[in-house]
C-alpha cells in the first residue's frame, strides 16, 4: 500500500494545538522577511463534521524534520483578520474571498511561509471514501466504497482510475454504484478514487493509492494426509495435513474451514499463515476446505474428506447391536458399563460408502439403548453402517466445536430388510484335478448385490452326460470367509458340472455359470513299467551317445592323410635340387619307339628304394618285423625279373611302406642318399641311364602307385 504524504491539519473549531496563541491588531502582519517556502502547500477546505455541522480546515504539508517548529495561522477576509487561538470561535464569510497565510517559526528571522486564496462557497469537499473493497475474480475486479453519511447524500458518482504497477498512464472508470473492472489478472495494479463533482461537492480529492496484488487462481495443492502414529484417546486419531500453493501465486494466509460431513454443527474457521495443521478427530467424516487469500482475491479451494481412523472397531452384537423396527425407526443397544462415563451420545447412520450421514445427538444416563425415529426412510436391501460417539460435555449434548469434542465408541453394520443375493461368484475355475478330487476356485459376490449378510457358499455338482440322463446333484456348503474347496470321492475318468451360489438370511441367491472339468484314469502297475523303461531308454541314449564318442577317440585314433603332413614340405632343398638334376637326364624322345635298352635297372630300383624308405633301425620297436608290409615298388616294374642282381649301390636293408613316418628318419634316408661320398655311385648309374636308347617311351609308365607324386616328376 501506498500511503499518503504527511499532512499537518489546522481545524478552526476546538482542534487548534500546534499553532502560537497571538494578539491580532484590526491589521494583519504580512511577515514581510518571512520566505516563501516552495515544498510547503496549505489547503483550506470545509466538510461536514461529526457533530452534522460544517468544518473549515487547512492543512499542510510540511517539509522535513518540521516536527518540533512552530505556526501561526493568519485568516483574512477583505478588511477583517483574526489570528486563530485555541479553542478559539470565528466567524468564515462564504461570499467573500479568504486569504490564509500560515508561517513556521514567526519569531525567528529565518520563518518561512505559505499562503492560500480562496472563495469559501467554491471550498466545500466530498470524499475521498472512508472505505474502499476490491474483490478479485475472473479476470474482473469488483470495487465497492462507502462515503460519510452527509457526503453520501451529496455524491451522486465517483470515478475509478487505475494502471499496472510500474507504468505512468491512467485508465479511467465512472459510473454509481458498485464497479467491476475488466484486468489482467496476472498483473499487480495502482487504483485511487475520487467522487464526482457537482454544485454541492465542488472538491473531490484522490484518494490515497490502493495496491492490488494478482489474483489467485489456483488452488492449494495437498502433499500430506496421514494419522499420527499415537492416537490422542481411543476411538480418535490426531490427522495432519500438509499443503503448498505455486510458486507464482504467494498468498498471505489461508482460510481453513472443517465440518463434519453429516452437516451436524457447528462448522469451524479460522485463518492461517502455515501450511500444515494438526486435528484430533472422532472415527466420523469431516470435509476439510482451505484456501490461499490476499487483500483482493481468495484461491480456489481445496476440499479434503477426512475418514479418519480407517480401522473402526465393529462390535459384537453384545457390545453394540441394532434392532429395526420400521424403516423409520430402530433402537441402538451398546454395553452398560459406558454410562459409568458418559451421558452425552451422537449416533451417525448413512448406507456403507456413502460420506453424506443421518446424526442425532441424545443424554442418556440410565439405560443402556436408545430409540431413534426419523423422517428419512430406510432403503431395504441396502448395507447400513451405525457409529455411536461419546461426548465429554454434560451441559449440552450438542457439538461444541470440532477438535477434541468426541471420540467413536464403535461401528455396526445393519439392513433394514434383506434379500438373496442377485449375482454369483465369478471367475470359477478349476484345477489340480486328479482321478478322484478337484479344487474349484471363485470370486466373492459384490457386496452391492448380496442384498443381505452373506452366510456361505452352495456348491452344486453333478455327473455330466449328453445323453439328457439324469443323474443325483450334490450340494456342499461352506463358509461365507472362503474361496476355494476341495471336491473329493469323484469317479475317475467322469466328466462333471459345477455351479456355485450365495446364501444370505432370506435364502439361495442365483448360481454361476456352469463349470465343466473331468477326472483322470487311474494308471496301472503295467503301464508304469512301460513308461519307465522308455523314459530310461532315452535317458541312456541321451548321456551314452557323448561316452562312446569319447572312447572312439581314445581307443582308435584317425590316422591322418600323408599328403597333409608339414614332414614332405620340410625336405632339404639341395637334395631335392640333386636328385631332380640327376632324373633330368632321362630323355624321351617320342619320334624313336621301336626299342628299348635297359642298363642296370637294379641301381634304379635300389636308388628309388634308399629314396623313399620310411623305416629305420630306430622305428623298429614301435612295429615287429613281421608286421612291415612288402614293398609295394615291386609290383610297379612291368615285366621285372624276381631274382635281378642290384650292383653299384650300397646294400641297405630299408623297407618301405605307404604308411606314415616321423620326419627325423625320412632325412635320415634322404641324407644317406643326397651325401657325396655315399651317393657318388648312384649318381653315376643314374647318369649311365641317361644313355637310354631314345627308342624308350615313356619311364614314367615304371610307376603307376598314386602314392609317390616322384613318379609323375620323373
Amino acid at each position: 500500500m501506498v500511503n499518503r504524504g504527511s499532512l499537518r491539519s489546522f481545524t478552526l473549531l476546538n482542534f487548534l494545538t500546534l499553532f502560537i496563541v497571538v494578539n491580532c491588531n484590526t491589521s494583519c502582519p504580512n511577515y514581510h522577511h518571512c520566505e516563501f517556502h516552495p515544498g510547503h502547500k496549505l489547503d483550506c477546505f470545509s466538510r461536514w463534521g461529526s457533530h452534522s455541522k460544517k468544518e473549515w480546515r487547512c492543512e499542510q504539508q510540511p517539509g522535513t524534520g518540521t516536527s518540533k517548529k512552530t505556526y501561526t495561522l493568519i485568516i483574512q477576509q477583505e478588511t477583517y483578520c483574526t489570528r486563530l487561538g485555541q479553542n478559539e470561535k470565528i466567524q468564515i464569510f462564504e461570499n467573500k474571498n479568504m486569504t490564509a497565510m500560515a508561517v513556521e517559526n514567526p519569531e525567528s528571522q529565518n520563518c518561512t511561509k505559505v499562503i492560500f486564496k480562496g472563495t469559501p462557497k467554491n471550498l466545500f469537499r466530498c470524499g475521498p471514501p472512508v472505505v474502499a473493497s476490491f474483490y478479485r475474480h475472473s479476470g474482473i475486479l469488483d470495487v465497492k466504497v462507502g462515503w460519510l453519511k452527509h457526503d453520501n447524500k451529496l455524491i451522486q458518482g465517483y470515478t475509478v482510475r487505475y494502471r499496472p504497477m510500474g507504468e505512468l498512464s491512467w485508465e479511467i472508470s465512472d459510473g454509481k454504484g458498485s464497479r467491476e473492472i475488466r484486468l489482467n489478472s496476472n498483473w499487480t495494479y495502482v487504483v485511487e478514487i475520487k467522487c464526482i463533482s457537482n454544485s454541492k461537492c465542488s472538491q473531490c480529492p484522490w484518494s490515497a493509492p490502493y495496491i492490488i496484488p494478482p489474483e489467485l487462481k489456483m488452488q492449494p495443492i495437498l502433499t500430506g494426509l496421514k494419522e499420527m502414529e499415537h492416537p490422542v484417546a481411543k476411538g480418535s486419531c490426531l490427522v495432519s495435513l500438509t499443503w503448498k500453493t505455486v510458486e507464482i501465486e504467494r498468498p498471505d494466509g489461508y482460510f481453513v474451514s472443517i465440518h463434519k460431513a453429516s452437516g451436524e454443527p457447528p462448522s469451524e474457521h479460522f485463518n492461517t499463515t502455515d501450511t500444515e495443521i494438526r486435528l484430533h478427530l472422532s472415527c466420523s467424516v469431516y470435509t476439510v476446505n482451505i484456501s490461499g487469500f490476499n487483500n483482493v482475491s481468495v484461491s480456489p479451494a481445496l476440499s479434503q474428506t477426512i475418514k479418519s481412523c480407517d480401522s473402526i472397531p465393529r462390535m459384537d452384537t453384545e457390545r453394540l447391536n441394532v434392532t429395526v423396527h420400521s424403516n423409520i425407526s430402530f433402537t441402538v443397544h451398546w454395553e452398560p458399563q459406558l454410562l459409568n462415563n458418559y451421558v452425552c451420545y451422537s449416533v451417525e447412520w448413512n448406507q456403507k460408502n456413502q460420506h453424506r450421514a443421518a446424526y442425532l445427538s441424545f443424554f442418556e444416563n440410565t439405560w443402556s439403548n436408545w430409540t431413534l425415529n426419523f423422517t428419512e426412510p430406510l432403503e431395504p436391501y441396502k448395507r447400513y453402517s451405525l457409529s455411536l460417539h461419546t461426548r465429554p460435555n454434560r451441559e449440552t449434548c450438542n457439538l461444541k466445536h470440532i477438535n477434541s469434542s468426541e471420540s467413536t465408541f464403535g461401528s455396526k453394520y445393519f439392513y433394514y430388510m434383506e434379500g438373496s443375493p442377485i449375482s454369483a461368484p465369478t471367475n470359477i475355475s478349476c484345477y489340480n484335478v486328479t482321478s478322484s478330487s478337484v479344487v474349484l476356485q471363485w470370486s466373492q459376490i459384490p457386496e452391492e448385490d448380496l442384498r443381505g449378510f452373506l452366510l456361505g457358499y452352495n456348491i452344486y455338482y453333478k455327473e455330466y452326460n449328453n445323453r439328457n440322463t439324469r443323474t443325483a446333484e450334490k450340494v456342499v456348503s461352506v463358509d461365507a470367509d472362503l474361496t476355494s474347496y476341495v471336491i473329493e470321492e469323484l469317479k475317475s475318468g467322469t466328466r462333471y458340472q459345477v455351479n456355485i451360489s450365495g446364501v444370505t438370511q432370506a435364502g439361495k441367491g442365483v448360481r454361476s455359470i456352469t463349470c465343466f472339468f473331468k477326472t483322470y484314469k487311474p494308471v496301472y502297475m503295467k503301464d508304469n513299467v512301460i513308461i519307465v523303461v522308455f523314459v530310461t531308454t532315452i535317458v541312456l541314449l541321451i548321456v551314452a551317445c557323448p561316452a562312446l564318442k569319447r572312447s572312439k577317440a581314445i581307443l582308435w585314433p584317425s590316422i591322418p592323410n600323408p599328403e597333409n603332413s608339414n614332414a614332405i614340405q620340410k625336405i632339404e632343398k639341395s637334395c631335392e635340387i640333386e636328385l631332380l638334376d640327376s632324373l633330368q637326364t632321362l630323355k624321351v624322345e617320342e619320334w624313336h619307339t621301336n626299342s628299348l635298352q635297359i642298363i642296370e635297372e637294379s641301381a634304379l630300383r635300389v636308388s628309388l628304394l634308399n629314396l623313399f624308405a620310411v623305416e629305420t633301425k630306430e622305428d623298429s620297436g614301435l612295429m615287429a618285423p613281421e608286421q612291415i608290409q612288402e614293398d609295394p615298388i615291386k609290383d610297379i616294374i612291368l615285366d621285372q625279373p624276381a631274382n635281378l642282381e642290384m650292383t653299384g649301390l650300397p646294400n641297405t636293408q630299408t623297407a618301405f611302406t605307404c604308411g606314415y613316418t616321423t620326419l627325423e628318419i625320412f632325412q635320415q634316408t634322404v641324407k644317406f642318399q643326397c651325401s657325396p661320398t655315399s651317393s657318388q655311385e648312384a649318381r653315376d648309374e643314374l647318369h649311365n641311364m641317361s644313355e637310354i636308347k631314345p627308342v624308350l617311351d615313356y619311364v614314367g609308365q615304371f610307376c603307376s602307385s598314386p602314392t609317390f607324386d616322384l613318379c609323375t616328376r620323373l
